[in-house]
C-alpha cells in the first residue's frame, strides 16, 4: 500500500487548495474583477466562454455552425483539446458545466504533481525530496492561480512535467529501436500541443539534454520526431478543416506572438550597440519577474537544489531555465517564465531534504538517538516546504501582495 501514499497525498492537497479558491476567491477575480463573468452562480473569467463552448460542441446535440457562429474555433481551443475534452467528460458525469471545468482542471493538476515529483526520482532525488517537490506543484501558482476561473488553464500548465515524463520513459527504452522512439516522442509532443503549448519546451530541452555526455545513451531521434509531430499536427487541422473547424489564430498565439516581436529583433540586429541598455534593461526586467513569479524563496532554495543536487538534475534546470529565460524575452508573463518548474521544484526537494540529512547528522554527532535526529530532520525538510508553500498562498488570510505581484505582468498591460 506504500505506493498509494504519494498520489493519494498529492491528491489531498490539490483539492485543498482547489477548494479554497473555488468556495473563496480565485486569483483572477482578486486581481481583475472586472474580468469576472457569472456561470451557475459561480465566478469564471470571461475567456472560459471559448472554452465551455467547445465543450458543448463534445456534449450537446447542436451543430458545429450553431455554437461557432458567432466566432472562429481559436488557437486557443486548440491548444486545449485535451483538457477541455475532460472537462466534457467531468460535465457529462457531474451534470454541470462549472463542476465539469473543476473536474478536469483537478485532474491534470493532480497528474502534474505526481509526474513532478517521479521526474524528480527519475532525475536522482531521493523519495521525500522528490515528494516535496511534487507538494510543491499541487501547491504552486500555475495550479492555484487559475482554479475557478473555468479557464482551464490550470491543466494545461500542469500538463509539462506529464509529457516530460512519458518522453523520459521513452528514450529510456533501450529495447525500442530509433524510428518507434522517435515516433513515440513526436506523438508526445503532437499531445502536448493540444493540451497546451508545451511542444515549444519539449523539443528544445530534450534536444540539449540529449547532447550531453552523460546523457547520450537517450540518442534522440529528432528528424523523426519532427517529423511525426508535424504528421500529426496536419492531419489534425485538416480534420477540423473538413468539419468546419478552421483554427484561427489567438492574438497570443506563440506564432503570433513570435512575429510581433519580429521588427525589435530586425532593429536589435541591425544596431546591436544601440539597443544594449534596453536588451539589458529587458532581461534584468524577466530575471526579477521570474524570480517573483516562482517567489523570492522558492528560487533561492531552487538554485540552491540545483547547484548542490544531482547531475542530471543540473543539466535538466539549465536547459529548462534558460529556454523558460529566452522565451521570457518574447513574452514576459508568469506561465511562460515559469516553464521550468519541474526542475525548479525537484530541486526545492533537494535543498530541503539535504538540509534536513544535514541537521540529523549533526544531531547523531551530539549524541541524539537516531529516531530523535530524524525527526528533528524532518521538521526541517517539512517547515521548509510550509514556508515555500506559504509564501505563495498568503491570499488565503487575506494577504493579496503575491497574488498581484504574479499576475502583475500580465493585468498591467491589460
Amino acid at each position: 500500500m506504500g505506493w498509494l501514499v504519494r498520489p493519494v497525498a498529492l491528491l489531498a492537497l490539490v483539492t485543498a487548495m482547489a477548494f479554497a479558491r473555488i468556495e473563496g476567491e480565485p486569483w483572477r477575480g482578486i486581481v481583475m474583477p472586472n474580468q469576472m463573468r457569472v456561470l451557475e452562480a459561480r465566478e469564471v473569467q470571461y475567456e472560459s466562454e471559448t472554452m465551455f463552448r467547445t465543450t458543448r460542441a463534445m456534449v450537446s446535440n447542436q451543430t458545429i455552425g450553431q455554437i461557432y457562429e458567432t466566432s472562429s474555433f481559436m488557437t486557443d481551443d486548440y491548444r486545449a483539446i485535451l483538457p477541455i475534452g475532460t472537462a466534457a467528460v467531468g460535465t457529462n458525469l457531474l451534470g454541470s458545466w462549472y463542476w465539469g471545468s473543476v473536474f478536469s482542471d483537478v485532474a491534470w493538476w493532480w497528474a502534474g504533481a505526481w509526474a513532478t515529483a517521479t521526474l524528480a526520482a527519475l532525475a536522482g532525488a531521493s523519495p521525500i525530496a522528490a515528494f516535496l517537490a511534487g507538494g510543491l506543484a499541487a501547491v504552486g501558482p500555475l495550479g492555484v492561480g487559475y482554479i475557478g476561473s473555468g479557464n482551464l488553464h490550470a491543466a494545461s500548465s500542469l500538463s509539462l512535467p506529464i509529457y516530460l515524463l512519458l518522453a523520459w520513459k521513452i528514450l529510456d527504452r533501450h529495447d525500442l529501436g530509433t524510428i518507434t522512439r522517435g515516433v513515440g516522442i513526436g506523438v508526445i509532443a503532437f499531445l502536448s500541443s493540444i493540451t497546451y503549448t508545451y511542444q515549444w519546451v519539449l523539443f528544445p530541452v530534450l534536444g540539449a539534454m540529449s547532447l550531453r555526455p552523460s546523457m547520450r545513451r537517450w540518442r534522440l531521434p529528432l528528424p523523426v520526431a519532427l517529423a511525426t509531430f508535424g504528421i500529426a499536427t496536419y492531419a489534425t487541422r485538416a480534420a477540423l478543416d473538413a468539419v468546419g473547424l478552421g483554427v484561427a489564430a489567438h492574438m497570443n498565439d506563440p506564432l503570433r506572438v513570435v512575429s510581433g516581436r519580429l521588427d525589435d529583433l530586425h532593429a536589435v540586429v541591425a544596431d546591436p550597440f544601440g539597443h544594449v541598455v534596453g536588451i539589458c534593461r529587458t532581461a534584468w526586467s524577466v530575471a526579477i519577474d521570474t524570480l517573483w513569479a516562482y517567489h523570492p524563496i522558492v528560487a533561492v532554495l531552487g538554485v540552491l537544489g540545483m547547484v548542490r543536487g544531482p547531475r542530471i538534475l543540473r543539466a535538466l534546470g539549465a536547459c529548462s531555465a534558460i529556454l523558460a529565460f529566452a522565451q521570457g524575452l518574447v513574452y514576459n508573463v508568469p506561465w511562460v517564465t515559469m516553464t521550468a518548474f519541474p526542475a525548479v521544484y525537484a530541486s526545492v526537494g533537494v535543498a530541503l531534504d539535504q538540509a534536513a540529512q544535514a541537521l540529523a547528522k549533526a544531531c547523531r554527532r551530539r549524541g541524539w538517538s537516531v529516531r530523535s535526529a530524524r525527526l528533528a530532520g524532518f521538521a526541517v525538510a517539512l517547515g521548509g516546504f510550509t514556508i515555500a508553500a506559504g509564501a505563495t498562498n498568503l491570499d488565503l488570510v487575506g494577504i493579496d501582495a503575491y497574488v498581484i505581484r504574479w499576475w502583475g505582468t500580465w493585468y498591467v498591460p491589460h
